[in-house]
């Protein structure tokens, strides 16, 4: 639809003295299909005035556009509806150009080369060390892993970073609670889990024992400092906790770059703060060495104590803060990625942090201040265990899995024995894997991200509706027909044939995925992606209903198979842009 909306624009550009830029924004998708492919409000252009005369009403100006534009190309017709003027795209023209570009780009359709040479760092994910990785860390996860494929398919360099919380006083009480009854089996053995258990007991004793609570204080102190023994067993804690973290990274297909956490800046934190004193914004308060990030309050609210929250760089007791480690992080990336963006994917929780570092960097008179942005999203709700703590993450995966594969032994009992599409048990597993997973993932990549989300097993793993098993069964299908028909996919089928309305709006939808995926990066919104495919889904499911392939001529069988091929191109390659397999077989 990218050749169809250039060439809308041209012609309206030839017409309307106007910037394409404006026409550009203005052009959108109709929501009612009956009118039109791409629809422009006049409204914009109806009453302003020109150096020679006033221009006509917005209706009017409709009107004089749909007569004065020809249909040409891929415009198939240009219709005044009111306010507004209508297009509509050439049926013959969107099914020949949209199969035939599919046809030869395969998997690179949809891809773009805008970002190459630019680099974007993507902060997602992000679990405690010495901690469960928890239902929590899921949205972050996979809503970031999502947007670095997003970015790379846009042409994108992309750095993942993994920024892990693997510094505070938690590990004081841990250490001193593994000095006193510490056992290396149960640690080598249970790792994270076993590290947790120390820490919720060491916690508890810390809230009646004043002297456990100092050895515990005086231990990360020593952290801190350096001490060979404390730094050993903050070292193992670290490694037996990212062993247990890449094991549900490579269950779920998520990579990161570095996973350089909150301890790796501990070095840098007095640069940059020096850095932040040096610019000028710093000031003490009370003791504390601060930043109003908003001039303006200040000058209207000289008094201190009428003030908006500053940003504290470093307390009164000398002890540096999350904005002085995330100030320091900031620095780094930017001068050892040189980036063109930086993207933090957390929760909407922490929104006034970062309008609160991004000001910071403002202040600083840093150039590139507003290439840092926040990506928020909402809570997760109904996935707590019954003691009412927070689902593990591998807990919450094999129970996807485990409730995914009766549902696809269910569909694999209603072939024949001797049917070539059924499914041996260790394949079950794989589909099992990839449906569960794929439910999760897509129930929550669908949605708008800043919502917040309900959680339901029943409704994840429907095999109809707005679910990742219904895109994943759509996929499966356009494969099984490709199987059942045989032969070859051959570009040179005459895609004039495909003139139904079923197949004609099949390929429009077809023809929106590189869009989709320009809007998705845009608005750093992997729900468009999610949307998209459900409506892709629905149009091949429509068609597979209405229209035969096997049993149809041979001229219309070749055609309607290579419309069938894209479609499962582009199904697999959208559910990829997701994380979700697209299994051949269901």
């Amino acid at each position: 639809m990218d050749a169809f909306r250039q060439q809308v624009v041209q012609a309206l550009h030839a017409h309307l003295d106007v910037p394409v830029e404006k026409i550009e924004r203005l052009l959108s998708k109709p929501r009612n299909p009956e009118m039109g492919d791409l629809a422009l409000p006049c409204h914009p252009f109806g009453n302003k005035k020109e150096k020679e005369k006033e221009k006509a009403p917005a209706a009017q100006l409709a009107a004089r556009l749909a007569g004065e534009i020809a249909p040409a190309g891929l415009i198939h017709a240009v219709e005044a509806v009111g306010p507004f003027l209508n297009f509509r795209i050439n049926p013959a023209g969107v099914v020949a150009l949209t199969l035939e570009q599919i046809h030869r780009e395969r998997e690179r359709y949809g891809t773009s080369d805008v970002g190459a040479g630019k680099t974007v760092v993507v902060d997602y994910s992000s679990p405690n060390i010495a901690k469960p990785f928890h239902v929590g860390h899921l949205r972050t996860t996979i809503i970031g892993a999502a947007l670095a494929r997003i970015f790379e398919a846009r042409g994108y360099r992309v750095v993942r970073v993994n920024h892990l919380g693997d510094w505070g006083t938690q590990f004081g009480l841990t250490q001193v609670a593994f000095e006193e009854s510490g056992d290396e089996a149960r640690f080598e053995a249970e790792g994270v889990n076993y590290l947790v258990e120390l820490y919720v007991a060491a916690s508890r004793r810390a809230e009646t024992d004043p002297r456990f609570r100092e050895r515990a204080r005086a231990a990360f102190k020593a952290l801190e400092d350096g001490d060979p023994q404390a730094r050993a067993f903050w070292q193992r804690s670290r490694e037996i906790s990212l062993r247990d973290f890449r094991r549900v990274y490579d269950l779920i297909g998520v990579t990161f770059d570095t996973f350089d956490g909150e301890a790796f800046y501990n070095d840098k934190i007095d640069a940059a703060i020096q850095q932040a004193t040096d610019a000028g914004v710093t000031e003490i308060s009370e003791g504390a060495l601060v930043v109003y990030v908003d001039e303006a309050k200040k000058a209207e609210q000289p008094d201190q104590q009428k003030r908006q929250p500053p940003v504290l760089l470093r307390k009164s007791d000398g002890a540096t803060t999350y904005h002085a480690r995330d100030l320091a992080a900031a620095l780094y990336r930017k001068k050892e990625y040189e980036f063109d963006l930086n993207v933090y994917v957390v929760g909407a929780e922490q929104r006034l942090h970062f309008q609160q570092l991004f000001k910071l960097l403002e202040r600083m008179k840093l150039p590139w201040a507003a290439r840092c942005v926040h990506v928020p999203f909402g809570r997760i709700l109904g996935m707590r265990t019954r003691e009412g703590g927070a689902i593990r993450l591998d807990e919450l995966f094999d129970e996807a899995m485990r409730r995914a594969e009766p549902i696809v032994r269910q569909q694999n009992e209603r072939l024949a024995p001797d049917d070539p599409l059924r499914l041996s048990d260790a394949e079950i597993l794989a589909v099992a894997k990839a449906v569960g997973l794929g439910a999760v993932f897509f129930f929550d990549l669908s949605r708008r991200r800043v919502k917040d989300i309900e959680f339901n097993w029943d409704r994840v793993l429907q095999p109809i509706g707005d679910t990742g098993p219904y895109v994943q069964y759509a996929h499966a299908r356009m494969c099984s027909i490709l199987r059942k028909r045989g032969g070859t996919i051959t570009g040179a089928a005459d895609t004039s044939l495909l003139s139904t309305p079923h197949e004609v709006d099949l390929a429009k939808v077809l023809a929106d995925f590189p869009s989709a995926i320009a809007q998705a990066k845009d608005e750093l919104e992997p729900s468009v992606i999610g949307l998209y495919l459900l409506e892709l889904a629905e149009k091949a499911n429509i068609f597979h209903k209405n229209c035969h392939v096997i049993r149809a001529a041979p001229e219309l069988s070749a055609a309607r198979a290579l419309l069938v091929d894209c479609t499962r191109v582009v199904l697999r390659a959208g559910l990829g842009l997701l994380g979700i397999t697209a299994p051949e077989r269901m």
